[in-house]
């Protein structure tokens, strides 16, 4: 199952997760409405018989009172946690206390992990998650969470950091890739609203029987300086209350079967996934060995820990009640079995061993793996199946190369990247013409004026800096940067804007690289923000116009001969369905239109968004080559359609 029919998948299984919804609200309902009946029938026997009549008349209207009130107290309680937790990983990370992990933290593990995550995001071809640690945690787990690519964080226990070593923490976050990828994290959002909204009612129903009491005055001895008192709870009021957390929790009962045979199956395709990106075996089994090790295993102590145990990587808590039926994750001896068939079933956890503290390699220290200098060409022949096989899927290989990428990346881009006001100025540097001295010094007086003179100075040098390193770094170090962007706030992000958008325009030609810079940090701003409003086309009918004036630019773009660059459109558009048809002459297309375009198309859902990405890899592909405009105006579709797109590497091309 490929990438997009996985997002497609996971939207239907929440529909399926709305159907669970519905089934256990009708169950409440029959629960509530039964205790009613009950309650009027107890009321027959001790009312005058005159009274009768009036009280068989208002029994209709107290079921559709009680009916009503029941759906809006579940209803409620269920959006209520759904527009918590659809804030976005930052807040989910926050609601379990997790903190943000920096790079410039003193604690080397913790910039072990962000490393890990920077190296994984580049090789994904996703933005880089924020990174959080849950330091009140001392057993071993982690979950990635938020609503959609460009907000996903990934939280690691401090009991994980202090534990596993670089390649069993590699698997864990690998792992956690997977789900996000796999569009998972969406899901758990909403089983999380369902069943909180469900077990509310339980709740409801608890609070009753131990709330509805009072203490007995007669009985306290206050001069003794203690309370000694019995609770007297009113027989109805208990009652009504078991039958609450009856309904409650049988509907929670449900919820919780589905939920569970939902997460357990996605954690063996997400432990497969994490061997075939790391291409490793050893890095997740020996934290799955670990788990089993530790005296804490896999339990979270938050308070949150049940209502998301879905997210973990492992069981976050016991459950003592149908503990099979209900798990959320399958045994971690199963687990390990799945990926090492040889392992036995009933062999017990060796001592646990701790990771020696993590050493940092010398900044100028080679990578200890690197790809052939020919494996970083552009070249390409493997065709658009070829490289859309990788999307959501990255391998081995992407992830050697992004480590390399990401160790080429100067210290004094690094730590401009950790200062308070450093990542404005390396996306500065980043926006600034190579080629035209004039206009280069033009717009460092507009930063000197708009963000003062030191920021203009940074700018400068963090320019020379990357001048030498070529155009193959300039959108990783982009993706280096986003995450930081992202914290800005208010005055600060809106300056920030201002000046890059000034930046750009003081440019009266119409540069495709500083277009591409441009339209990616709005897109990721905006995501951030919540700014993006989908309004689902479920076919691509009414966008053929938006898709012409995005393949012609691709066409134009890698094709300076007019005739090749028509034949290469013609064989993208094909696969939408458009006969011989010729792309717009290049002096026609405004980039203000593509970005237009890009807007629209990003409102299709996740099947029109392959074929979208298909023939735009067929057009990019169809003279076996990629240039790195062409590329990087791929990637710049692949953010506007949420598309992780890995590196295309020169190894794709053997034939």
């Amino acid at each position: 199952m490929d990438f997009f029919q996985h997002q497609d998948d996971a939207r239907r299984k929440t529909t399926r997760a709305v159907l669970l919804f519905i089934l256990a609200l009708v169950l409440i309902l029959l629960v509530i409405n039964g205790t009613v009946a009950l309650v009027i029938m107890a009321a027959r026997f001790n009312v005058h018989s005159s009274t009768l009549p009036q009280l068989k008349h208002i029994a209709p209207q107290v079921y559709l009172l009680a009916s009503t009130l029941t759906i809006l107290v579940i209803l409620g309680a269920s959006v209520y946690r759904m527009i918590q937790l659809g804030k976005g990983g930052a807040a989910i990370a926050a609601m379990v206390g997790a903190r943000r992990a920096f790079r410039h933290s003193t604690d080397a593990r913790e910039r072990q992990l962000i490393n890990v995550v920077e190296e994984m995001a580049i090789a994904s071809g996703m933005p880089v998650p924020g990174t959080y640690v849950m330091d009140a945690e001392r057993g071993i787990n982690a979950f990635a969470a938020g609503h959609n690519l460009h907000n996903a964080v990934v939280v690691v226990t401090k009991g994980a950091l202090v534990t596993l070593d670089r390649a069993e923490l590699q698997g864990v976050v690998a792992h956690e890739f997977s789900h996000i990828l796999n569009g998972d994290m969406a899901l758990n959002i909403r089983l999380a609203g369902i069943l909180n909204g469900i077990q509310f009612i339980g709740a409801i129903g608890q609070r009753l029987c131990l709330g509805m009491g009072r203490v007995s005055r007669a009985d306290t001895d206050w001069n003794a300086g203690s309370l000694r008192g019995e609770i007297q709870t009113h027989p109805a009021m208990l009652a009504v209350g078991v039958l609450l957390m009856l309904a409650g929790y049988g509907g929670l009962f449900i919820a919780k079967l589905i939920k569970s045979h939902i997460s357990r199956q996605r954690e063996f395709l997400a432990d497969a996934s994490a061997v075939q990106f790391t291409r490793s075996t050893e890095g997740i089994t020996g934290a799955l060995h670990k788990m089993r090790a530790h005296l804490l295993g896999t339990r979270i102590r938050n308070k949150h820990a049940e209502t998301l145990s879905h997210l973990f990587f492992g069981e976050s808590f016991a459950n003592y009640f149908f503990p099979g039926l209900l798990a959320t994750h399958p045994p971690l001896t199963e687990r390990i079995r799945r990926i090492d068939p040889s392992f036995p079933l009933d062999t017990p956890a060796p001592a646990i061993t701790y990771a020696k503290p993590y050493q940092e390699p010398a900044p100028d220290a080679p990578v200890r793996e690197t790809l052939p200098a020919e494996t970083l060409s552009t070249a390409l022949s493997a065709g658009a199946m070829g490289v859309l096989a990788t999307v959501g899927q990255p391998l081995h290989k992407h992830l050697v190369y992004a480590a390399q990428l990401r160790a080429q990346v100067p210290r004094s881009v690094i730590d401009a990247l950790d200062a308070a006001d450093g990542v404005g100025a390396v996306i500065y540097a980043l926006a600034l013409d190579r080629h035209d001295d004039n206009l280069r010094q033009r717009q460092l007086e507009n930063i000197a004026q708009a963000a003062g003179e030191n920021t203009a100075i940074w700018t400068r040098n963090l320019f020379a800096v990357c001048l030498p390193l070529g155009d193959r770094l300039r959108l990783p170090i982009l993706e280096l940067a986003l995450p930081e962007l992202e914290l800005l706030k208010g005055a600060s992000r809106e300056l920030f804007v201002r000046i890059l958008d000034q930046l750009i325009a003081l440019d009266g030609k119409r540069s495709l690289r500083r277009f591409i810079l441009k339209n990616i940090v709005h897109a990721r701003l905006a995501a951030t923000q919540g700014k993006r409003k989908r309004q689902h086309y479920h076919n691509l009918q009414p966008l053929m116009g938006h898709c012409a004036i995005l393949m012609s630019l691709l066409a134009h773009c890698g094709n300076q001969d007019t005739q090749l660059a028509g034949s290469a459109y013609r064989k993208g558009m094909a696969h939408l369905g458009v006969g011989s048809a010729d792309p717009l002459p290049l002096t026609n297309i405004i980039l203000e239109d593509v970005a237009q375009a890009l807007r629209h198309l990003a409102r299709l859902t996740p099947l029109p968004r392959r074929e979208v990405m298909r023939a735009c890899t067929e057009i990019v592909v169809a003279d076996d080559k990629v240039s790195l405009a062409e590329g990087e105006l791929l990637r710049l579709v692949a953010e506007a359609l949420e598309c992780p797109l890995p590196p295309i590497l020169q190894d794709e091309a053997a034939h």
